[in-house]
């Protein structure tokens, strides 16, 4: 027994002897196991770091290149300014010397002249009674049409006016063409395509250069009283010679004519006016619309339908529609003036003590919640527009999509993006009058690219906010074929990239291309350079004109760049460059458009 005890102690012992080792041992590992963690805590930090430095080196890397990529673009814009300025000293180079062998030519046929005329003289001496008189001046050979407003300007905060015609020297080319302003001087676009002026000229027997077309643009300022503003044209000749000729005279007044409508409201709460424009309306369509209007859950408005000379049979379908209901105010006009201008007409009949405008198209139909939901984002005073979404519908009314920017493009944050491509819809908007009445009117000149509620955004946003609600509000009526509304496609589709437009607008490359080039696509470039290009550069010089206490600074030297658009290829190609840098979505690539529409025209 005691053995057996002893063999059990003994066997204990060692079970706590290999306890003990294998506690020494844990401990062993759990120091190790420490060290370790500590280690990798350590290396997890230190990689951290190494990250966190690769990621601060990878941004300047990509904020570096970024950088180079504008200087590059930049450069290169500039390189295709120069060289347009190189061939530009080519050909006039060219036309000096042709025109320093005409003098020449002249010269000779002038010493002989001379010659026979005093050969005549000394014969008029021997013969009594015989004299000559020699008295022959030459006339300035400068021919011309620039025509001026013939109707009184409005100015309000300031006003641009858009002169266009032509000019041609019958023995000089035309270098430079300026049209001065009460002794401001504002330079012109010269060297336009004008083959039929030159046809007409030949015609006389004047020799004169085909590209005579000229367009210039003139701001005038704020003004306190009705005057009269003298034009005058300068023309600079090859040679540095200069003529000037007076032009006329324009009736400039202070503001725009307003003449609010007299209106008792129906209600209470803010005071929308609703400027409805129509013209030869479909009667169902106008029908539902204005019932759309009556069934708005914001009860406190009245409407404007400002009629653009419809036919007699239309005008009495739209008072019929509005018999019986105050709310409606019928204002019919004899002359058709387009709905950019009608529009201008509604805004200048809305009553004086309105707090909201709204626009309404003739043929949509409105949610019963519409102006209400609007009404909301006016409350913030920094708000100066609000717009919707809106469902687009066929002619029965049938939903082709229930929102209008499927496609993510929408954008109302950005001055010159909204420039380059309009986002904002009149008929989705609701705006303050005293940005209508201080900043909007007048309209600026139409061209056939130019819209009314994009000149209304852009107003707004250079002021203050524009919000956009992001549900759609109303029904969007689309016509015909015209089904996929306002799914914009990518405007840049077919284009090359930029690289291979300047390389073309330099001249060193890029005429495989323009061989290439469909008469279709280059039909559409040409509109872009004569009329949205125009429209831009426009838009952009009358905002300065008129917003230069609100514009924020960075607002206003993109503008100076923008207004030089049509004269420069740099803004073009820049805003092309932070168009691919950012991936820009919302301008479905209208930058790139815009270059190569410029691009074209020079070349």
């Amino acid at each position: 027994m005691d053995n057996a005890d002893g063999a059990g102690a003994d066997e204990l012992d060692r079970h706590h002897a290999r306890v003990g080792e294998l506690t020494e041992s844990l401990a062993a590992e759990r120091e190790r196991a420490e060290r370790l963690r500590a280690e990798l805590e350590r290396q997890k930090a230190d990689a951290a770091k190494l990250l966190a430095e690769r990621d601060e080196a990878n941004e300047r890397l990509r904020a570096r290149a970024a950088d180079l990529d504008s200087r590059l673009g930049l450069a290169l814009g500039e390189l295709a300014d120069v060289e347009q300025e190189r061939e530009g000293s080519r050909r006039a180079a060219a036309e000096l010397s042709a025109e320093l062998s005409d003098v020449r030519n002249r010269l000779r046929n002038a010493t002989a002249a001379l010659r026979t005329t005093r050969s005549q003289l000394a014969l008029a001496r021997r013969v009594p009674g015989l004299s000559w008189l020699i008295n022959r001046r030459s006339g300035d050979e400068l021919f011309y049409a620039l025509e001026l407003p013939d109707e009184p300007v409005h100015c309000g905060r300031a006003q641009v006016i858009e002169l266009s015609g032509w000019v041609a020297h019958g023995t000089a080319r035309v270098r430079s063409v300026s049209v001065l302003v009460d002794g401001m001087r504002w330079p012109a676009i010269a060297g336009e395509p004008r083959p039929d002026v030159a046809g007409n000229l030949a015609a006389d027997g004047i020799h004169a250069q085909r590209d005579s077309g000229v367009r210039a643009r003139v701001v005038l300022p704020r003004r306190a009283t009705p005057g009269d503003v003298r034009f005058e044209l300068e023309v600079r000749l090859s040679g540095g010679r200069r003529i000037r000729r007076a032009l006329g005279s324009v009736r400039v007044l202070p503001g725009p004519e307003p003449r609010p409508l007299p209106v008792r409201w129906p209600g209470g709460g803010s005071r929308v006016a609703i400027c409805l424009t129509t013209y030869n309306p479909d009667r169902e369509f106008l029908a539902r619309q204005l019932d759309s209007l009556r069934a708005q859950t914001h009860r406190n408005w009245v409407c404007i339908v400002c009629d653009d000379g419809s036919s007699r049979a239309a005008r009495r379908t739209v008072a019929e529609l509005t018999a019986g209901d105050d709310r409606f105010v019928l204002v019919e006009n004899d002359r058709n003036v387009g709905f950019y201008r009608n529009f201008e007409r509604a805004l200048h009949r809305v009553p004086a003590d309105a707090d909201a405008i709204a626009l309404s198209d003739q043929d949509d139909v409105w949610d019963p919640s519409k102006l209400a939901r609007l009404l909301e984002p006016l409350r913030d005073p920094d708000v100066q527009l609000v717009y919707s979404d809106m469902r687009l519908i066929d002619r029965h009314g049938s939903v082709l999509a229930d929102s209008a920017w499927l496609d993510g493009r929408n954008q109302c944050a950005d001055l010159v993006s909204l420039l380059l491509l309009n986002t904002v819809t009149g008929a989705a908007s609701v705006l303050r009058p005293e940005l209508v009445r201080e900043r909007v009117l007048p309209f600026p000149p139409e061209t056939p690219a130019t819209y009314h509620d994009q000149w209304m955004a852009a107003c707004a946003l250079a002021t203050g906010r524009v919000v956009f609600v992001d549900e759609p509000l109303y029904s969007y009526r689309q016509h015909g074929d015209n089904v996929t509304g306002w799914q914009l496609p990518q405007l840049d589709r077919g284009l090359p990239g930029i690289a291979t437009l300047l390389a073309l607008g330099a001249g060193f490359g890029g005429e495989r291309w323009l061989r290439g080039l469909p008469a279709s696509k280059r039909g559409e470039l040409h509109h872009i350079a004569a009329y949205e290009l125009r429209r831009i550069t426009q838009f952009a010089t009358l905002l300065l004109a008129r917003n230069g206490d609100t514009l924020s600074t960075s607002d206003v030297v993109a503008l100076r760049k923008l207004r030089m658009a049509e004269r420069r290829l740099a803004p073009l190609v820049e805003l092309a460059v932070r168009a691919k840098r950012e991936r820009r979505r919302h301008t479905a690539g209208a930058e790139l458009r815009l270059l190569a529409a410029a691009v074209l025209r020079a070349s």
